[in-house]
């Protein structure tokens, strides 16, 4: 992280924030090894914390306004921490400032390892992405609460905190599937996630198709939900 700012204990505001993203990303397009680029550079670990600072601001407010929901629907379909709407605000936010645009793949990773740090690990670490990466398995598949202990097993392995690498939190990720878990227990995890993303993604279709007031294919919809469960 940038050594003045840490020294004076300073917050990163969204401005900075978005240069130090623009940064990145040029960063590693510059880089022929992108993995690399981002598990290494000191950069990485600010880019982190960069895009937790705007991912926690109300970035949605101003996405609604050039995007407003339609009259018909329900609120509740739109989602303030849907990342495809945030990396796009992003871009298009440092394009008015003629700022290099994330790619969305690295927003999304950037996320992720930004809800990790925030979420799981103690306050004021700063961890590049790609170490962070394979934790997130962990946060996808409702196994969220054991990170702190396996990021542990990481150090434990690295031999500090400051020596982590992907390498060390992939073999920490390994190890807790196979003693923890299994093989049945992962099989399990995935398929319950899995099936949790199913259910959103349904739920949200079915409000859809109530909101269209259409009769007709709201009785067709239920009857073929009938049969299906059922097997009639």
């Amino acid at each position: 992280m940038n050594q003045t700012r840490q020294q004076e204990g300073s917050v990163m505001t969204p401005d900075e924030a978005r240069k130090v993203l623009a940064g990145y990303e040029e960063l590693l397009s510059q880089r022929r090894d992108e993995q690399l680029a981002s598990e290494q550079s000191e950069l990485s670990a600010e880019a982190v914390a960069a895009v937790d600072v705007l991912y926690q601001s109300d970035w949605h407010a101003e996405w609604l306004e050039m995007h407003p929901l339609p009259k018909k629907g329900h609120p509740a379909a739109f989602d303030p921490r849907n990342r495809s709407r945030f990396a796009k605000w992003l871009a298009w936010k440092n394009e008015q400032d003629e700022l290099t645009a994330p790619l969305s793949r690295h927003v999304y990773r950037l996320v992720d390892a930004a809800t990790i740090r925030r979420d799981f690990l103690s306050q004021g670490q700063e961890v590049p992405e790609r170490v962070l990466r394979p934790l997130n398995w962990l946060r996808a598949n409702r196994q969220g609460d054991n990170i702190p202990e396996v990021w542990a097993a990481a150090v434990d392995l690295a031999g500090g905190a400051d020596k982590v690498t992907w390498v060390h939190t992939s073999e920490a990720v390994r190890q807790y599937k196979k003693n923890r878990l299994g093989p049945k227990g992962v099989r399990r995890a995935v398929r319950r996630s899995r099936a949790e993303m199913h259910r959103i993604k349904a739920l949200h279709a079915i409000r859809e198709l109530w909101n269209d007031r259409d009769a007709d294919e709201w009785e067709l919809f239920k009857a073929e939900f009938k049969k299906m469960v059922t097997g009639g």
